[in-house]
């Protein structure tokens, strides 16, 4: 198919996509018939109209006007703000709820493209860590590194969301964040990709569930997120052909300090200390002597 054919397909479809947006129920102007009103009321309200329009164009611009589109959020690094812990904005937990400008610039790498000879591979930065490939403990260190991370003890204003709907432990309610999970589903996928080297701990039935459980896990997470980063098409000469190009940037969460701050309410984080939360149910307790946080998750 021609390149210019694809335009006009992708052209003809953006404008369906905005008639619809804009029918005649959401049109932006509807003329609406309209009561015969007073000359002089209508002469008032013109030339006070006009009067504030130009106050308003020869008043001195004070403010930067931010812009709401993720792609532009401003990459701001070392700054703390009085932010969120899951949904509520708390004054002592973490850099990083979605209607904060605290965002780092982030250019995504793995691409796939075309060597000099016009063969497909993976492109990485020199010196840049290796999160996939043939396995090896450099790489399996890379992921298991997160599994310390799947639970969190959190109290006080942190637990506001959670507080006497998740177990105690020491004081502290027992949670964790999302994305641990997440990245555990997607270490799990990258496994079953060399059943020799990572053989199987569960029965195939439990092995399969759990396989199934991940792939749909992340496809809610990926359409709950919704990244809108355009992928452009690049001409590969190598190749003789278009390509997607995925070395994109992407406006992140500054993940490392994410990382950062779970690792300090892990329970190997809050070791020797106590917090202040009491349950209303003693039966969500765990007693001090369990090991409940300690049991490893299958692959």
């Amino acid at each position: 198919m021609a390149v210019e054919n694809v335009y006009s397909q992708r052209a003809a479809f953006l404008k369906k996509e905005v008639d619809s947006e804009l029918g005649p129920s959401s049109h932006p102007y509807q003329p609406k018939r309209r009561l015969r009103q007073f000359p002089w009321s209508w002469f008032l309200s013109t030339i006070t109209f006009a009067c504030t329009t130009i106050i308003l164009l020869l008043r001195p611009v004070t403010e930067t006007s931010r812009c709401t589109d993720a792609r532009s959020l401003p990459v701001v690094v070392g700054t703390s703000f009085s932010v969120t812990y899951g949904w509520e904005s708390t004054a002592n937990s973490a850099p990083w709820q979605e209607d904060s400008s605290y965002r780092v610039e982030v250019k995504f790498t793995g691409a796939l493209t075309w060597n000099a000879s016009g063969t497909l591979i993976n492109e990485h930065a020199p010196g840049e860590k290796l999160w996939v490939g043939d396995p090896s403990p450099e790489i399996d260190a890379l992921w298991e590194r997160f599994e310390k991370l799947w639970s969190i003890m959190v109290e006080g204003d942190e637990a506001d969301n959670v507080r006497d709907q998740t177990l105690l432990k020491d004081g502290y309610w027992v949670t964790g964040l999302d994305v641990f999970h997440q990245l555990h589903c997607l270490d799990s996928l990258r496994r079953a990709l060399y059943p020799d080297y990572y053989p199987h701990k569960a029965s195939p039935r439990t092995w399969r569930l759990h396989t199934d459980h991940c792939v749909d896990y992340l496809r809610q997470a990926i359409m709950c997120h919704g990244d809108t980063t355009p992928v452009n098409q690049k001409w590969y000469p190598q190749a003789h052909r278009f390509g997607p190009d995925f070395a994109t940037v992407h406006v992140c969460k500054p993940f490392d300090e994410i990382v950062e701050w779970s690792q300090l309410r892990t329970p190997e984080g809050r070791k020797g200390t106590r917090g202040i939360e009491v349950a209303k149910d003693p039966s969500v307790v765990i007693p001090d002597d369990s090991d409940v946080l300690k049991k490893e998750h299958e692959h």
